[in-house]
């Protein structure tokens, strides 16, 4: 049976070093055939053209993007913000302008790009001199830097903001990582579960695909829970304990193999 709804993570899974492919475009243009409706989840921000690329090249009906914080559907040629989901996190993207108001209030802005990259700013704690980058989203905030240690003293000054606000949000600290976390105001499982209420889609015929640790949640929600080759190895142990697949080629060849499995009707790669 083809899932009704599957969504791929971008970087490492769907595309790596903006990578595409004709063969992963038309295995997803026959499971769609099917019936299924393809979604893109990212962290990626709202404002990077790249994302808006790969919804055009693969015919994506769906972009989840900040790491959850946004969904846009297809709607002709263009996408458009699902309102309700912005509606239904309302509170929590005020608390998350405040938050970023008031952490990167209390740092020295050094520059406007961290190694050239757009978004990416540079900071510096006026105390020690140490220096971390904060790529500010519209609707989330990533805070990393170079070494764990950086982290690791910014921690308790991030937790105290979001504890002495009585702030509604989600602080990710992903373990392998180590330099960066991620304060977000929804989650990507927590999207693709809107999406599949709203489509009336039950999570039995839910795959989701991705690669790092940051798809985790994802892929614990679905009933078919899939990774490629490079995926971390947290999700190839979390894939073959739900009886899920594990591609044997990387990033998007590993995509289509398992979109080619899935239109096989094997369901076992």
């Amino acid at each position: 049976m083809i899932p009704s709804l599957i969504v791929v993570d971008l970087d490492g899974t769907l595309s790596v070093l903006n990578e595409y492919s004709p063969e992963c475009r038309e295995a997803m243009r026959k499971v769609q055939e099917k019936g299924s409706r393809a979604v893109l989840a990212t962290a990626r921000g709202i404002e990077e053209g790249e994302v808006y690329a790969v919804g055009s090249y693969y015919s994506l009906d769906y972009l989840i993007l900040e790491g959850g914080n946004v969904i846009l559907e297809k709607q002709d040629r263009d996408y458009g913000r699902i309102e309700a989901w912005d509606e239904k996190l309302r509170k929590e993207k005020a608390d998350l302008r405040l938050f970023r108001e008031i952490f990167l209030g209390r740092y020295e802005k050094v520059d406007d790009s961290f190694r050239g990259v757009p978004f990416w700013k540079l900071f510096i704690e006026p105390i020690s001199g140490e220096e971390f980058h904060a790529f500010v989203h519209s609707e989330v905030v990533q805070i990393g830097a170079e070494s764990p240690e950086t982290i690791s003293r910014l921690m308790p000054t991030i937790n105290g903001i979001l504890e002495e606000n009585g702030l509604n949000l989600k602080l990710i600290d992903y373990p392998s990582y180590g330099t960066r976390v991620e304060v977000n105001a929804a989650t990507k499982d927590e999207a693709v579960l809107f999406l599949a209420k709203r489509l009336g889609i039950s999570l039995d015929s839910v795959c989701a695909i991705g690669d790092s640790e940051n798809d985790t949640e994802m892929l614990e929600l679905a009933g078919i829970p899939a990774t490629v080759s490079n995926g971390a190895g947290s999700l190839k142990k979390l894939v073959l304990g739900k009886g899920g697949m594990i591609a044997s080629e990387e990033a998007t060849r590993g995509v289509t193999q398992i979109l080619v499995t899935l239109l096989d009707g094997a369901g076992k790669l």
